[in-house]
């Protein structure tokens, strides 16, 4: 029993340290349709919901993850008034994203803006509920007088039809050419629960390079990658593993051996490109660089890349499962605690009606008797 009691307090430490969770009381919904990319949404918006409940996360985390998110340094992302914006360029922005106001937050109270390159770009953070963390939009100087140019790259008609996507849609108009003006924009939620767990992922990650790491992450907090179409990112290729256990570096007996018209004398031909006869030790060199199965052959980078990214995949499911069973572990230590404190009240209750004597008495006699849980 003592251990279970200690589980909690174990699991909570274990989230402050990742985390920086000082309680956890929001739940994760997992279900058999969940795949990789859903679980990790699910996973970062309840580490925001709970930290943000508790008190945790504040501003602070919002321009740390905004700053890993640009990959530029915290003091140069700048927290500004709503009145630098345009008239138009308010509104639009409410209008577009339904940002509203609550009684805590006021959406008002999350413009940022920075300045790189001789560019200045303002970041709007909803600070309830999501918007497509892909969106982008700029203050342009039109020197055309074309109404129906300038229509089709509104940002109305950018985000509600087809748009030509090579323009960048436009919200209000520059004052002259040189002024560059940009947008973007990000939910606050996935945007800190997603940066909490890049970071400890990277932190938990222990191969050379975290280069696949990386682009896996990319590809999770990617709007675009949550649809059916683009699964296959968050699967591993189980074909690969098995050529990789099966196949060998050829020989340069095997390739000399092999017929003219096979894949590995087509892959590796025996003349150089000026027609000569390639010397044995560069046929061997060409030759160290494929793994060869059967009929297929299949360059070693290729074949060591893709492992890579299965063992990359393999390490973030793992994790993601260890993060959710925390949460899954705590609510059934609350179920027990709850059913120890409902034993404990009815017990005290068919003493109290048997015998006349002090509560105090009746919780030492069950706690001797290791009926209930102090």
């Amino acid at each position: 029993m003592t251990d279970q009691i200690n589980t909690p307090n174990k699991i909570v430490d274990l989230m402050k340290q990742k985390y920086g969770l000082t309680h956890i009381s929001k739940t994760i919904t997992v279900t058999s349709n969940d795949t990789l990319y859903t679980l990790y949404r699910k996973t970062a918006r309840y580490l925001y919901k709970n930290g943000v409940e508790n008190g945790d996360y504040t501003d602070k985390d919002e321009v740390l993850a905004l700053s890993h998110k640009l990959d530029i340094k915290e003091n140069e992302i700048k927290k500004v008034d709503s009145s630098k914006l345009a008239p138009e360029e308010k509104i639009e922005f409410e209008k577009k994203f339904k940002f509203k106001n609550t009684q805590k937050d006021k959406w008002e109270d999350h413009i940022y803006q920075y300045q790189k390159d001789g560019e200045k770009t303002f970041i709007f953070i909803k600070p309830n509920g999501s918007i497509p963390s892909t969106y982008y939009g700029q203050r342009r100087y039109w020197t055309d007088t074309n109404e129906t140019i300038k229509q089709r790259a509104s940002l109305n008609t950018y985000y509600n039809g087809l748009p030509d996507t090579d323009t960048t849609p436009w919200i209000t108009r520059a004052n002259n050419r040189n002024e560059k003006v940009y947008f973007t924009a990000y939910s606050r939620d996935l945007l800190i629960g997603y940066d909490k767990l890049n970071i400890d992922l990277k932190r938990n990650f222990k191969e050379k390079s975290l280069e696949p790491l990386n682009e896996l992450i990319d590809n999770l907090t990617d709007p675009k990658n949550s649809g059916s179409s683009n699964e296959y990112l968050f699967s591993p290729d189980a074909y690969y593993e098995i050529f990789a256990k099966q196949a060998h570096m050829p020989t340069y007996e095997e390739w000399q051996n092999t017929p003219e018209e096979s894949l590995l004398k087509i892959r590796i031909n025996k003349e150089d490109t000026e027609k000569n006869q390639k010397p044995k030790s560069a046929i061997e060199k060409e030759l160290s660089e494929y793994l060869i199965n059967k009929d297929q052959i299949i360059p070693k980078t290729t074949v060591s890349n893709v492992l890579s990214k299965n063992q990359t995949l393999n390490f973030v499911n793992r994790y993601l499962k260890d993060t959710y069973n925390y949460n899954m572990m705590l609510s059934k230590l609350d179920q027990v605690m709850q059913h120890s404190f409902k034993l404990k009240r009815i017990l005290i209750k068919q003493l109290k009606q048997k015998w006349n004597v002090s509560l105090m008495i009746y919780l030492n006699i069950l706690k001797k008797s290791k009926l209930i849980m102090m």
